[in-house]
């Protein structure tokens, strides 16, 4: 029987919405995914940093699971992971492919993209894809780890770490690593928008929060400027769509 190993990512208490809607995720799906061969496990990694959470999961995942067809399925205790997320992203059958989400914090801007350049440390930077529509599949090089689904036989092409905060990602999300390791070995990575996933902040947003950004911006948007000279706070500008 083929597995897949739900790895819970949490370095604060999980919201009570995240636990309802995995526990509604298994209930509903549990029976389908065992007529499909499929076994759920599950492994929960708390108060450490995210990039130490997710390496943890991923050497657990390695170390139980070695048919090529297994998964592993990142899911954030921040967000909320709608009804059937893990038979819609089972049913993609792609190497890496993640649910949608936005930023937690404004600017509502979308956390899939393409590769835009390498700054002066080597590391790569991504233009948001602002023009994602609903009920989509869409092929892209970045996406986030919170609602992320990915093979077993991922990981045999890749070099450990995965997920790092290491220079040149010192002050970029974990995931990034992950994503430029993917496109350097021409790894496929995918988001699909009918896995809409409301992101916790001082309320949830989702892609209703990206859709008014874009249609109140017309055709420029904001989106994070290259970080230089040390700063550690992002500078932000209006840009062109790059999408």
């Amino acid at each position: 029987m083929k597995r897949i190993l739900i790895a819970i990512i949490s370095d604060r208490f999980p919201y009570p919405e995240f636990v309802r809607g995995l526990f509604r995720n298994i209930v509903m799906d549990v029976f389908e995914l065992a007529h499909r061969g499929y076994r759920l496990d599950y492994v929960d990694i708390i108060n450490k940093p995210r990039d130490a959470a997710r390496e943890l999961s991923v050497e657990t995942f390695k170390h139980q699971c070695s048919d090529p067809d297994d998964r592993i399925l990142f899911l954030d205790t921040d967000m909320i992971h709608p009804d059937h997320a893990i038979l819609r992203l089972l049913d993609r059958d792609k190497p890496v492919v993640g649910g949608f989400y936005v930023k937690r914090d404004q600017p509502d801007f979308p956390l899939v993209g393409k590769f835009s350049h390498h700054n002066e440390a080597g590391a790569a930077w991504f233009t948001p894809m602002m023009d994602v529509e609903l009920n989509q599949l869409y092929k892209c090089d970045v996406t986030g780890a919170g609602c992320l689904m990915i093979k077993r036989s991922v990981f045999d092409l890749l070099e450990p770490p995965y997920f790092h905060h290491n220079p040149p990602y010192d002050r970029a999300s974990e995931e990034m690593a992950f994503f430029e390791a993917c496109r350097t070995k021409k790894i496929d990575v995918y988001v699909d928008t009918s896995v809409d996933c409301p992101h916790a902040h001082t309320s949830f947003v989702d892609f209703v929060n990206f859709d008014m950004l874009r249609k109140s911006k017309g055709k420029t948007f904001w989106i994070e400027k290259d970080r230089d000279n040390g700063d550690e706070k992002p500078k932000m500008e209006i840009v062109k769509d790059a999408s």
